[in-house]
């Protein structure tokens, strides 16, 4: 929760991206629609089905982050399962999940 807020107050523009959370690398950016930003004072937010939601964006930064971190970790654990989770400070069964995701699962060959 930290990371998105501290993401959210430095980024430079109105959408934080990947690159906001100082973890990753910055890609290409994919074209997306416009998505007018809700005014907390106006009580009106953008309608659902049009264009992507904020939830969306951060949800989507928040799995790159997750992704690289888990990969660092992997690295840096050697493959180590049990290691990269303690590292990580998430349990095994949700590691194990995330790498599954990540096409790193056991019935995978990478």
């Amino acid at each position: 929760m930290h990371v998105v807020e501290r993401a959210v107050i430095f980024s430079e523009s109105d959408v934080i991206e990947a690159a906001d959370f100082g973890l990753i690398e910055p890609e290409t950016p994919a074209v997306l629609p416009d998505v007018p930003l809700a005014d907390p004072g106006d009580g009106v937010s953008p309608e659902p089905g049009k264009g992507i939601s904020q939830t969306t964006r951060v949800s989507s930064a928040v799995e790159r982050v997750e992704e690289q971190l888990i990969r660092q970790a992997m690295a840096r654990c050697h493959g180590n399962k049990k290691r990269v989770a303690a590292e990580l400070g998430i349990s095994r069964s949700y590691l194990y999940k995330r790498l599954a995701q990540m096409g790193l699962g056991p019935d995978t060959a990478e």
